[in-house]
């Protein structure tokens, strides 16, 4: 994360508070199994804001980030190997584009980044980006040239995909395959990957969908190994001036921000399933944070998943859940990594953590059995919750003020004021203090510009 990265996003959030005819946000969540030597899972999140600025064409933002897993250990630790991003700025113009961006390459607890800056165009089929269109084909090419590099050396890149997709039933069944390659001038190293897929069409322009890939893999740039996906692919893309349902199964936060000499970055995406047993319904969030500064980089990963449904008598979730922070170091070496993993069951108003047009509180409270903690395990039990309040005073800009905290082994606080946009975009001041930092420096002040999906 750096001062161009957060240039980027505050661009964003200024077009997204701006513009007068946005289209819905597209939203991917991916967990993918690995059967490989070298991996065992992957989670990849990719958040798309469109901007119409003209008949036929439209300004856009797209952030993706993959973590890539070695092992999980017995007692629950996460072993991440490295975190692959890209950022894209751009145009499009019917199924023509431009853009501008950087992609990389960060290895976890050990010594290593690599990235790359570039500028291309492409031409790709409405139906790559939009399940809805109704095409059984679609298509898409990119291209571009090198602008800067660090620990790589290339001239450009080329990236194609292919896909079928054929409504059978209730189902869709399709494959895809795709290459992402980059070019020297002698050679072409390609990640290249392809297999069958079935999906299932939900409401709202959501879609689920099963698959397995076989990916051989030769990106310096990408997961770098040879074996067979499995996974499935959670999308929300709703139709050219479809509304998302209320309350949608896809939602989360990108921020990009900085203060106290450091600069700092966070990917969250919380997916729920469609009800089953009457009203319940899973759901698993990640909520990635990066911390950089003169110390050194802390990465750190926030995960629950759980089941929960809605109370008939009062507007609340209840739900039971399983709560694991785990903390690493970003492109330093790091031989401890450090975590908490707590069983935990309480309640959330509907609204909490995801947007909210009117003014209101919301609130969240959990409270857990500590499975295991790396901070000494001296308490058995834990404890977190949350509280916003928004507050509209006029127009479609609004206050809020927000704070979270949990205590028991470790301890973590959070604290915010700012203003959000009823389309997602906004800023604010962030006041951290985390107990599993591991740098002697346990707090920080933040500005952020975030985008709330």
């Amino acid at each position: 994360m750096n001062r161009k990265a957060l240039l980027f996003l505050l661009l964003v959030v200024f077009l997204a508070g701006s513009a007068t005819a946005a289209e819905p946000v597209r939203a991917e969540g991916t967990l993918v199994w690995v059967f490989s030597d070298e991996l065992d899972f992957i989670g990849d999140i990719n958040v798309e804001v469109p901007f119409y600025i003209g008949e036929g064409s439209e300004f856009y933002g797209a952030i993706d980030t993959t973590t890539a897993i070695e092992q999980t250990e017995s007692d629950f630790t996460f072993i991440v190997r490295d975190v692959l991003y890209r950022a894209d700025l751009g145009a499009r113009f019917g199924r023509w584009s431009m853009f501008a961006g950087q992609r990389g390459r960060t290895f976890v607890d050990a010594p290593g980044h690599a990235y790359i800056r570039y500028f291309g165009g492409g031409w790709e089929t409405a139906g790559l980006r939009r399940p809805d269109a109704g095409r059984n084909w679609d298509l898409g090419f990119d291209a571009g040239v090198i602008l800067d590099d660090q620990r790589i050396d290339v001239d450009g890149f080329v990236r194609s995909r292919i896909a079928w997709r054929k409504p059978w039933r209730k189902f869709r069944i399709g494959f895809d395959l795709s290459v992402d390659g980059l070019l020297t001038s002698s050679d072409y190293d390609a990640d290249c990957r392809g297999g069958p897929r079935i999906g299932f069409v939900l409401p709202g322009g959501r879609y689920a969908d099963l698959f397995v890939h076989y990916l051989d893999g030769n990106n310096p740039l990408g997961l770098e190994l040879s074996g067979v996906l499995a996974g499935i692919d959670f999308l929300e893309a709703p139709a050219e001036g479809m509304k998302p349902v209320s309350g949608g199964d896809i939602d989360g936060t990108v921020a990009l921000g900085g203060g106290d000499d450091r600069t700092y970055g966070r990917m969250r995406m919380r997916v729920v399933s469609p009800s089953f047993a009457g009203d319940w319904r899973a759901l698993i969030e990640v909520d990635g944070n990066v911390l950089r500064g003169n110390e050194n980089d802390e990465l750190y990963y926030l995960y629950h998943v759980g089941a929960e449904k809605e109370l008939n008598r009062v507007p609340l979730l209840a739900g039971v859940y399983f709560y694991h922070r785990s903390n690493h170091l970003a492109a330093t070496p790091n031989d401890v990594v450090t975590s908490i993993n707590v069983l935990e069951a309480g309640y959330d108003t509907r609204r909490y953590g995801r947007l909210r047009e009117e003014s209101g509180t919301d609130w969240r409270l959990r409270a857990g059995y500590l499975v295991d903690s790396a901070f000494g395990e001296d308490k058995n039990w834990h404890v977190r919750g949350g509280v916003r309040y928004l507050r509209h005073s006029g127009g479609r800009w609004a206050l809020f003020l927000e704070a979270e905290g949990e205590t028991g082994d470790v301890s973590r606080t959070v604290a915010r004021v700012g203003v959000l946009h009823d389309s997602g975009p906004g800023f604010h001041l962030e006041y951290l203090d985390e107990d599993q930092f591991f740098g002697a420096d346990k707090t920080a002040w933040l500005l952020q510009a975030t985008y709330r999906y």
